[in-house]
């Protein structure tokens, strides 16, 4: 990992620390920042420009210089927070928006932005009605999330994203990166959803009105309170309602539509904590498939991610709203003239679309050592409940018997003008073993 700043490159770096998150549910819009020490005698000013790196060149963040402050003669410890953080500095004045375009709201809301944001083409016809308060730009921009259910990412990119949040996603954690043994917890029962929506007549209030006034003109506030009870609750739960009050542009278009995105995530209490090797592959807002346990499943949304970097980054994952996902076991049987001569397992999510290259087997077989090349790249299908057992025939490569090694089939064969070999070959193969 490296970090420039401007034109700098920084490799001499140490106690790199980064930490994404966001929020599907839409109560907060996240600061992101990484931190780090770096050796060096330059100067570095509050309010430039940082980015992260990986070895490859690979954009982690960039963000803002929001401290810089020296450890030593030789080295400077430097956080960089996302360009959320800029927004809490802009105050917005009072309005009233009727049937305003989202992109409108928008650009007056991320205005400090300099156009480094973009919003999903799936929001092009989205709609704010509603009044707004004097609030932060930071505020005003969670308030616009919460409403059209959308998440923000400011990580493994250059600017910030709107997005919508992912509700059909089903990228798998391979157990081959998975540190055992994740975690499962269980928070208490969400037993009812509610939510307030609002509605406004301009006018002259009353005395018992409520009330509020965006350019000099007064508008009667009415609000309206309405509820979605959880049916999966045992009896004996104690009353535990989420509620969303004072968001007033929430109003009765869209207020069954937020009280379906609160139960999605408040009613489903299973969450779960893991550690992946994650080189930049999974990030917050994701919809996720991760492993339990050898032959468990569960589904969920990333919502934070803690990063050790080494060879690999390792990330300390959370999710929320999980749900168990069925799975079953797909065997794959690798036959070569009737006879098994290699098998894989995998356990998979029951309806999932898997495609998986086929491997090279090796095998010991009546006294030959046999190198096997599947006669297909690719083995294909879905998932059933109870599981998958297919076959792929495979045809022999090459045959080491009484120590002479014959070539049946390879990907290459080429001259060799330096040592001799049988045939005057050398064979190019890629081999895999397989248990």
């Amino acid at each position: 990992m490296y970090v420039k700043i401007g034109t700098t490159e920084y490799t001499a770096i140490r106690n790199l620390s980064f930490a994404p998150e966001t929020d599907v549910i839409g109560g907060t819009a996240a600061v992101n920042e990484f931190s780090v020490d770096i050796k060096t005698d330059d100067e570095i000013v509050v309010g430039s420009r940082v980015s992260l790196y990986d070895d490859l060149d690979n954009l982690w963040a960039k963000y803002w210089v929001t401290y810089a402050e020296w450890l030593d003669d030789y080295t400077l410890h430097v956080i960089g927070q996302s360009a959320v953080k800029l927004l809490e500095y802009d105050m917005l004045d009072p309005v009233m928006y009727s049937g305003e375009p989202l992109a409108n709201v928008l650009s007056l809301v991320l205005d400090r932005l300099d156009g480094e944001y973009s919003v999903d083409s799936s929001f092009d016809e989205v709609t704010i009605t509603g009044f707004c308060p004097l609030q932060s730009a930071r505020t005003r921009l969670q308030w616009v999330c919460l409403t059209i259910g959308a998440y923000l990412k400011n990580y493994f990119n250059d600017e910030l994203e709107i997005l919508p949040i992912d509700d059909t996603g089903d990228t798998i954690v391979p157990l081959s990166k998975t540190f055992w043994k994740p975690s499962v917890t269980y928070n208490e029962y969400v037993t009812a959803v509610r939510v307030f929506y609002y509605s406004y007549l301009q006018g002259t209030p009353q005395a018992t009105d409520k009330w509020v006034e965006a350019n000099g003109v007064y508008y009667v506030e009415t609000a309206t309170q309405v509820t979605l009870r959880n049916s999966n609750v045992p009896a004996i739960a104690p009353e535990h309602v989420v509620t969303v009050e004072g968001v007033t542009i929430v109003n009765q278009d869209n207020a069954d539509d937020l009280l379906s995105h609160l139960a999605k995530y408040h009613f489903k209490r299973t969450e779960v904590d893991l550690d992946v090797i994650d080189n930049a592959e999974f990030m917050p807002g994701e919809r996720v498939i991760v492993y339990t346990d050898e032959d468990e499943m569960a589904m969920g949304y990333v919502e934070s991610l803690m990063f050790k970097f080494g060879v690999q980054a390792r990330a300390s994952m959370h999710l929320l709203a999980v749900d168990v996902k069925e799975s079953a076991p797909l065997v794959i049987s690798y036959e070569w003239n009737g006879v098994q001569v290699g098998q894989r397992k995998f356990t998979l999510p029951v309806e999932y679309e898997y495609t998986i290259e086929n491997a090279f087997v090796c095998t010991w077989y009546a006294g030959h050592y046999y190198v096997f090349r599947p006669d297909d790249e690719t083995v294909s299908g879905t998932i059933a409940s109870g599981g998958n057992t297919v076959s792929q025939s495979v045809s022999v490569a090459l045959d080491l018997f009484e120590g002479t090694l014959h070539v049946a089939g390879v990907d290459e064969a080429v001259a060799d003008t330096e040592e001799e070999y049988e045939g005057g070959q050398t064979v190019t193969i890629n081999v895999v073993e397989v248990s």
